[in-house]
C-alpha cells in the first residue's frame, strides 16, 4: 500500500428483504427507517442533503459525490488505503483462486484470483449504529 488519504463519503440503506423504501421529501429525513421496515438513502438523497445542509446547488454537491467516488476508486485501484475520520476506511484485500462446489450441480468450479475493497467502520460511525443506552 503506497498511503492514506482522507476524504468523505457516505452509506446505503436497504430494507431487509433488500428492496429500498420510501422517505419522504425532506432531505433531513433521507435514510431514516421507514414505516415497516428499513429506507434506503442513496446518491440522490445525499445529494439533496449536501444541497440542504450547505446551500449549495444540487449540481454542485452531486458533482463533488461523483470526484469523491472517482477519487476513491482511482486511490483504490492503485493499492492506496482511504481513511475517512468518523467513517472508517476502505483498503483492498487480495482473494486467491479456488476451487468451489456448485451446490446445485455438486460440480466443481474454478474461481480465479480477485482483488476486492474492504470497509472498516470507524469509532464514530459504530456509535452511532450501536448507541450504548
Amino acid at each position: 500500500m503506497s498511503g492514506t488519504r482522507v476524504g468523505l463519503a457516505y452509506t446505503t440503506r436497504v430494507t431487509a428483504s433488500g428492496h429500498a423504501s420510501g422517505t419522504g421529501t425532506h432531505p433531513g429525513r433521507a435514510g431514516m427507517p421507514a414505516e415497516g421496515g428499513w429506507s434506503m438513502a442513496g446518491k440522490t438523497e445525499l445529494v439533496e442533503r449536501i444541497s440542504f445542509e450547505t446551500g449549495l446547488p444540487k449540481a454542485h454537491a452531486a458533482r463533488a459525490i461523483e470526484v469523491m467516488i472517482d477519487t476513491m476508486a482511482q486511490w483504490l485501484g492503485s493499492g492506496e488505503r482511504v481513511a475517512i475520520p468518523g467513517l472508517g476506511s476502505f483498503y483492498t484485500s487480495d482473494r486467491p483462486a479456488r476451487e468451489v462446489r456448485n451446490p446445485r450441480t455438486g460440480q466443481l468450479v474454478h474461481v480465479s484470483a480477485s482483488r476486492t475493497v474492504r470497509f472498516r467502520p470507524g469509532k464514530e460511525l459504530k456509535g452511532a449504529v450501536n448507541p450504548k443506552v
